[in-house]
């Protein structure tokens, strides 16, 4: 099992910091294509909970850093990380989450991606290699474009394989039961949110498909590994769904 940054990284890849780069570019093209929170309310808590995660990531990937972004849209349901360690979250997700544990267990999961290279792997296996070195070049503005067009318009860059879903689900379980959170809050989510209770356009759903064995994998991992935490309830999630002008139910707990 990779256990850091670097060691999930092989020779099909970006070095690290082209990566990077690549990830700042499709951050300032995305800039075009979506609208960002600028509420200090909002990004502040959303970063606290991130924040919490990586720390209980650390332990497995000491030089993790992420950028964190949360767009403004209360009508998809959705998260998805690009490479270069950039994270992004939609206001839709945050009106959806039952408490902090559902939005810690999305955070990990995406969190696990990153330290994986997943997004990285996956944009090279879209893309090519030698278009995006063009990219990071300034050579192939074309393709940057069409790349933060394509996550504009459906929420992601490129979906994600079995294989990884489930490496990002054991690790997202990991960083959730480090930090304190319940680690099941995951598989609750994506159960809750496939069953159509909470409301929204469930994009999430389309880049992380929900399966019952996926659910049944990553509660029998968490049994298997002694993985516990707290459900937790957050006053500051309530009042920032409250802000944001969710239309779902107040849950209680």
């Amino acid at each position: 099992m990779r256990t850091g940054v670097e060691s999930a990284a092989t020779d099909v890849l970006l070095p690290p910091e082209q990566e990077a780069k690549l990830g700042q570019q499709i951050e300032q093209e995305l800039a075009s294509q979506v609208r960002f929170i600028t509420d200090p309310k909002v990004t502040s808590y959303v970063s606290d909970v991130e924040g919490r995660i990586v720390a209980a990531a650390k332990t497995e990937a000491p030089n993790l850093s992420i950028k964190l972004h949360v767009i403004d849209d209360a009508k998809t349901v959705n998260a998805f990380a690009t490479p270069g360690a950039q994270l992004y979250v939609y206001t839709g997700l945050l009106l959806a989450a039952k408490d902090e544990s559902e939005l810690a267990a999305v955070l990990g999961h995406e969190t696990g991606h990153i330290i994986a290279r997943h997004p990285a792997r996956q944009t090279v296996n879209q893309f090519g290699l030698d278009a995006l070195k063009g990219v990071v070049l300034g050579q192939n503005g074309s393709l940057l474009t069409s790349m933060a067009a394509q996550i504009g318009s459906q929420g992601y860059l490129a979906a994600n394989s079995r294989a990884d879903e489930t490496e990002a689900d054991e690790y997202g379980a990991r960083f959730a039961s480090r930090a304190h959170y319940d680690p099941r809050a995951l598989g609750e989510f994506l159960q809750r949110i496939s069953s159509g209770e909470a409301p929204g356009i469930m994009v999430f759903l389309q880049d992380h498909p929900t399966t019952p064995d996926r659910v049944e994998h990553l509660n029998a991992y968490i049994a298997q590994n002694g993985l516990t935490g707290q459900r937790v309830q957050s006053d500051r999630l309530t009042e920032i769904q409250r802000a944001l002008g969710s239309a779902a139910p107040q849950h209680q707990p």
